[in-house]
């Protein structure tokens, strides 16, 4: 019998997998795929008691992120930091049947070099909530340098659905 953790990290791998094959479908994607990539992302920093298994989780749920918001990798030399914890759901997030997060924060330069000024991220410090839950899968983030890192504006829903 799997434990709850390990049914979880397959539930995530097929949940992420299945999301991958479509988003680069979505316009937004299309636009911003022939964006220079200058240098890989920083490492994500994550707490160090954590058990590996729970560091894949980590890993994999921030290539969804990258996949739904490639304008993050894209402008990586823009990037400082990228900070990872997972959290139970936040009340909000509850009522949508979500039951743990996991909490990406993206730390941009205070003098981006490459991230477009009319996107304000100078100095911005980007959190994506994305839940993987098979119902209701997809992103909370309400910044808009932040939202405009994943190709919306800031008029957009703060919830960015991966279905």
């Amino acid at each position: 019998m799997q434990s709850r953790n390990s049914c979880k990290r397959t539930q995530l791998l097929i949940l992420a997998s299945t999301i991958g094959i479509g988003l680069w479908s979505h316009p937004t994607h299309q636009a911003m795929a022939g964006e220079p990539t200058q240098q890989a992302l920083p490492t994500i920093n994550m707490a160090e008691d954590l058990t590996s298994g729970q560091k894949v989780m980590i890993e994999n749920v921030a290539d969804v992120l990258w996949m739904q918001c490639p304008a993050i990798k894209s402008y990586a030399s823009d990037v400082q930091a990228i900070n990872a914890k997972q959290l139970d759901a936040y009340p909000y997030q509850s009522d949508i049947g979500w039951v743990q997060q996991t909490e990406i924060e993206v730390v941009i330069s205070g003098n981006p070099k490459q991230i477009p000024p009319e996107f304000y991220a100078s100095g911005q410090h980007c959190y994506y909530s994305v839940g993987l839950d098979f119902n209701n899968p997809g992103i909370f983030t309400t910044k808009a340098a932040c939202k405009k890192l994943c190709g919306l504006t800031k008029s957009d829903p703060d919830f960015i659905p991966l279905k």
